[in-house]
């Protein structure tokens, strides 16, 4: 334990040392984008996706007036991961985590993945279940039954099943 300790402490101060001296625009390496060709998450060139069989909405980034005034700030942008339609937001699970399910199950697909099994209590369970009953890929969801009516899926999602065990 106290190797691991040192060992991630060296790694930390490596990488502090790189980085000391540099504005954060240098740290960033600017994103290519796909551009009009690819809408929400899939306009950027990282992912581990290739032919997006699904839309996914994106994050909205706005600048808020309002808030930057009273903070006394000249430029303030808020990034919103949700259900807003009147702004754009589409996120219909209100979680951040359906971006990272959407890359998972499009990347299971393109990769020849039958199905997946997750694990999760709470908004992975909700974003999985939404994306696998929109996509029509198959997931098997597994949570606490405490967690499952948390995550209002049994009613939302009819072919899932509480069981205890």
């Amino acid at each position: 334990m106290q190797k691991m300790r040192q060992g991630a402490r060296e790694l930390l101060l490596r990488l502090l040392r790189t980085l000391q001296g540099r504005t954060p625009r240098d740290r960033v390496s600017r994103p290519t984008f796909y551009g009009e060709q690819r809408q929400g998450v899939w306009r950027f060139n990282w992912l581990p996706v290739h032919e997006p069989a699904s839309v996914q909405p994106g994050p909205l980034v706005y600048r808020s007036h309002g808030l930057a005034r009273h903070l006394g700030l000249e430029q303030l942008f808020i990034a919103f991961n949700g259900y807003w339609p009147e702004k754009g937001a589409m996120l219909e699970t209100c979680t951040f985590k359906e971006f990272e399910a959407a890359v998972v199950l499009q990347n299971a697909r393109e990769n020849g993945v039958a199905g997946l099994i997750v694990a999760s209590a709470g908004n992975t369970a909700r974003a999985f279940a939404h994306l696998s009953t929109v996509s029509g890929f198959p997931v098997v969801i597994v949570v606490r039954e405490c967690a499952c009516r948390r995550c209002g899926t049994l009613k939302a999602f009819p072919r899932c099943h509480a069981g205890r065990g």
